[in-house]
């Protein structure tokens, strides 16, 4: 029996075991508000919460109280105005935790199908199989996810009778550019997003030779962008180098620039004036410094000196460290922190959220971050504003940084850094309440998170 065989057989177990709706875990705050969905872990300093979707950590010194709630309508609610997959990834959930509640497997179904018939339509086919075979466990005979499911199998098979003669074309001839170009497509059509990712990256890196035009690899590049997780391994040019020499010195008017390997001190010579001016030009502040750039030997050394665990670039007062060997020194990592420098600098101090969302929309990666909010990684707006972004995990410190930046991304869209600068006038004397209400007009916070899940949605 297959793989997908045997996780059917066991869902299907599952369902017909006839559990009851499983009660939702209520966490009443000390700071007032509630929140609602599912304890993951609990320990006597800490719980770690979903929230249908996005998982959050919060200290036990903040939790006035935890008890349970018979509420199968809440998660009917949650999925209000979501996407067919989101939405069907959070009643999904329900269903893995027990719940036998009939609208909410009826709404399953049709989200599944829903999602899936998208899926479907774009070239994606196994992934369009894997939400009607989820369905089919709820719904064994609905028509039709059964018809649907047909249509995407015989896609995802094509697919893999494509794929092994594609394999075969690159083994007899690896400089097929057009067979590599199509083996990602394939990949993409599997679901199989990561290695998509490796064959566009070696014909945009023009580590093979391509000729399929400017405009496809301006979608290669678009495709990455979109799918780019936060946690890859460092780009060849930023590797480090197998010997780093003693630390060296180079000057620039208003920068100082300190590293350990020749390469990437001239590379940041090179392009750390031109990245400044673009920062100064996105953010309104001056471009003059003095400001000093350190890149330290290694992460080891890195984490010593900073503190900061999960990051590859960290700024302070009007220096920044990195190291070499870290992801995208000059892509993300500079411009992100050197913008924390600049905006201290001119505008004093502000939220951290405002001052984070601000630093990665300079990232050129910036887009690796709305795939943790697809995912569901948002976090809510009254827990974000008052967050200070001190994360426990890999996880939780992209939450926050996706969310703090989609929220600023929002913003600027509805008024530009005009009313961002307005903005952090107004919240040195207001209440973020206060403060939205007079620049943006918004007649509360609710209305905030409001316009600010539409804007995710679109």
């Amino acid at each position: 029996m297959n793989r997908i065989a045997i996780l059917i057989q066991a869902l299907a177990l599952l369902a017909a075991a006839g559990f009851h709706a499983r009660a939702l875990d209520v966490i009443a705050l000390e700071a007032g508000g509630e929140l609602r969905g599912e304890i993951i872990n609990r320990t006597d300093a800490a719980v770690r919460f979903d929230l249908l979707p996005g998982e959050i950590s919060l200290s036990t010194d903040n939790i006035r109280e935890i008890r349970k709630e018979e509420n199968p309508q809440w998660y009917l609610k949650r999925i209000r105005g979501r996407h067919p997959a989101t939405a069907a990834t959070i009643l999904d959930s329900a269903l893995r935790a027990g719940c036998s509640n009939k609208a909410i497997q009826d709404k399953y179904v049709e989200l599944c199908v829903s999602a899936a018939r998208g899926l479907h339509a774009d070239g994606s086919p196994a992934r369009a199989a894997e939400l009607l075979r989820r369905a089919l466990v709820i719904r064994p005979a609905d028509p039709h996810a059964t018809a649907l499911l047909k249509k995407a199998e015989a896609g995802e098979r094509r697919a893999l009778a494509e794929l092994r003669v594609l394999r075969s074309e690159l083994t007899s001839r690896p400089d097929n550019d057009y067979a590599r170009f199509m083996l990602g497509e394939i990949y993409r059509k599997l679901g199989r997003d990561k290695d998509a990712f490796a064959q566009y990256k070696k014909i945009v890196d023009g580590r093979v030779p391509f000729d399929g035009g400017i405009d496809k690899i301006d979608e290669l590049r678009s495709f990455i962008r979109a799918n780019l997780r936060i946690e890859d391994a460092a780009p060849v040019e930023d590797a480090a180098p197998a010997q780093l020499g003693a630390m060296q010195k180079a000057e620039l008017p208003g920068l100082e620039i300190y590293f350990h390997d020749a390469r990437l001190g001239r590379r940041l010579v090179d392009e750390l004036p031109a990245i400044r001016e673009r920062l100064a030009a996105q953010l309104g502040c001056e471009a003059a410094g003095p400001f000093v750039i350190r890149v330290l030997r290694n992460r080891d050394e890195f984490v010593a000196a900073t503190g900061n665990r999960f990051g590859g670039g960290h700024s302070s007062g009007k220096c920044v460290w990195t190291y070499h060997g870290a992801p995208g020194i000059l892509a993300n990592i500079v411009p992100h922190e050197l913008a924390h420098v600049m905006l201290a600098k001119a505008a004093g101090s502000m939220p951290r959220w405002l001052d984070e969302g601000l630093a990665v929309r300079q990232e050129a990666a910036a887009g690796a971050y709305w795939q943790i909010l697809r995912d569901g990684g948002r976090m809510p707006l009254r827990q974000l504003l008052a967050a200070d972004f001190r994360a426990d995990t890999k996880g939780e410190n992209d939450r926050l940084y996706a969310s703090a930046y989609s929220l600023v991304d929002m913003l600027i869209q509805n008024g530009g850094m005009e009313r961002i600068r307005r903005l952090i006038t107004a919240l040195k004397t207001l209440s973020a309440e206060k403060a939205f209400a007079d620049v943006y007009e918004m007649q509360s916070l609710r209305e905030l998170e409001g316009k600010w899940a539409a804007h995710l949605e679109e």
